[in-house]
């Protein structure tokens, strides 16, 4: 909905899983998209973002976070969800 596509599909990952920080450098996405659960209290997968060949790699500018609570269910707020997505589609496309 947001105009984008899921490039860890091409690892396998469908609804659930996990691309390692490797194949995450490999890939190189225009944008990597991650969710937040709680605020101040990064989970494993969210400290891995800040790994210094992250940062090397340019990845760390094109970051969208989206709250968890946003898209973890279906619902009315998916649409917040898609919107923060859709912005920062625009901002990489800059």
């Amino acid at each position: 909905a947001a105009g984008l596509a899921n490039v860890a599909v091409e690892k396998g990952v469908r609804v659930y899983g996990f691309l390692s920080l490797e194949e995450l450098l490999v890939m190189h996405p225009d944008l990597v998209v991650s969710p937040e659960y709680v605020a101040g209290r990064p989970s494993i997968g969210e400290q891995m973002l800040q790994h210094p060949a992250v940062r090397a790699a340019g990845l760390a500018q094109h970051l969208a976070t989206v709250s968890a609570n946003l898209w973890n269910c279906p619902g009315l707020m998916n649409a917040e969800a898609v919107t923060i997505l859709a912005q920062a589609r625009d901002q990489v496309s800059r």
